[in-house]
C-alpha cells in the first residue's frame, strides 16, 4: 500500500515554513481534491514547486490529513485540536467528507473541558456545509440540556478579556 511504503514519491508538504517536509504523491493528492489539483496542475507556486506548505495545522495533523487522502480513514482517538485543524483543512481542500467526520467527532467528545473549543470549530464551519451546521445544531442542543456543559460555557467565557 503506497500510504505505508512511499516509494517513488515526487512532492512534499509540510506545516509551517520550518515543519519537516512529508513525502507525498502529487498524482494522489490531485486525484482526492479539486482544490489540490488545482493547486498542482497550474501555474501556482505548489505545482511549480512540488512543495505545499500549510501554515494553519501542525506536523501531526498534516500526516493525519494525508493519512486520510492515501486511506480514506483517520485512526481513532485523536485529540480535540487535531479534529479541529482536520475539520478546517477538510473544508479548504474539499474533502467533505473528512471535514464532516472530524466535525461528529468533535461533537461526540464534548465535555465541560472543551466545549467551548468544540462549538467555535463547528461554528467557524457551519456555513461551508450544512452537515457541519446539523451538527453544530444538535451539539448546541446537548449544551442547552446538559448543566455541567452550561455551567462550563459560562466560566470560560466570564474568563475571555473583554473586547468591547
Amino acid at each position: 500500500m503506497l500510504w505505508r511504503d512511499m516509494t517513488f514519491t515526487d512532492m512534499a508538504i509540510r506545516a509551517g515554513d520550518n515543519g519537516p517536509e512529508l513525502a507525498c504523491h502529487r498524482a494522489l493528492l490531485a486525484k482526492s481534491s479539486a482544490a489540490l489539483e488545482s493547486m498542482l496542475s497550474t501555474a501556482m507556486v505548489e505545482g511549480q514547486t512540488r512543495h505545499i506548505v500549510i501554515r494553519n495545522a501542525s506536523t501531526e495533523t498534516l500526516r493525519t490529513f494525508l493519512e486520510y487522502i492515501y486511506t480514506g480513514e483517520t485512526p481513532d482517538g485523536l485529540p480535540v485540536q487535531t479534529l479541529g485543524e482536520l475539520v478546517f483543512l477538510g473544508n479548504q481542500y474539499e474533502l467533505t467528507a473528512l471535514a464532516e467526520d472530524c466535525a461528529e467527532r468533535l461533537s461526540a467528545m464534548l465535555c465541560p473541558e472543551n466545549v467551548v473549543a468544540i462549538l467555535q470549530v463547528l461554528g467557524r464551519h457551519e456555513t461551508v456545509s450544512p452537515s457541519i451546521s446539523t451538527i453544530l445544531n444538535a451539539t448546541s442542543a446537548k449544551v442547552s440540556k446538559d448543566p455541567d456543559l452550561m455551567r462550563a460555557v459560562v466560566s470560560q467565557l466570564c474568563r475571555m478579556p473583554n473586547n468591547l
